[in-house]
């Protein structure tokens, strides 16, 4: 699906489009969620970006993949719309404790609970373009290079950062890897 993509945006294939939509719409929303803090500004804005997609095919750079496409065109997008929105502060993360895995007992959920709690504050802790990097990656499952591409850094640096975030993860968890241990 990514070799020919720009071509095929440029033909209008209807069925394409389809099939991008389904794939990426509700990893983008969540994405784009993160920095708008709206769920429904955040699904207007992918879907702009969608629909911008099908009206100006001329103006594609097909040098990246799709994905990484699609990812930095909905960054763009919510950063436009954040500067448009007077007061609004810009917040790569939003702690999802709602991930957390159903547990047999009572205890083992609260215990899931506070280390998803740990968990996130120390990813919070982080200085934000390392956050920001940490949460493509381990959040929406981009790899180096589309993250790269997106925010218009080295590879070199996303593996810098990421390198970091762990270093600094491990420090700022290590009690909870000791307790997690027994």
């Amino acid at each position: 699906m990514e070799l020919a993509w720009s071509k095929r945006v440029i033909n209008r294939d209807e069925e394409y489009f389809d099939i991008l939509f389904r794939e990426y719409y509700k990893s983008l929303c969540q994405f784009v969620y993160r920095y708008v803090k709206d769920t429904q500004a955040a699904e207007s804005i992918v879907q702009d970006v969608f629909y911008k997609l099908w009206l100006n095919k001329e103006k594609y750079n097909i040098s990246i993949s799709i994905k990484s496409y699609l990812y930095k065109f909905a960054k763009n997008q919510a950063l436009n719309h954040l500067r448009t929105e007077k007061g609004k502060q810009l917040n790569i993360y939003t702690p999802n404790v709602e991930q957390i895995a159903l547990s047999e007992t009572p205890d083992k959920l609260i215990d899931q609970k506070e280390a998803a709690s740990a968990i996130n504050a120390a990813v919070e802790k982080l200085p934000e373009k390392c956050r920001q990097i940490f949460i493509m990656n381990r959040h929406d499952g981009l790899r180096y290079k589309e993250i790269a591409e997106i925010l218009d850094i080295s590879v070199n640096t996303v593996e810098t950062q990421m390198s970091r975030a762990y270093k600094s993860l491990r420090k700022s968890l290590a009690f909870l890897i000791s307790i997690l241990s027994f």
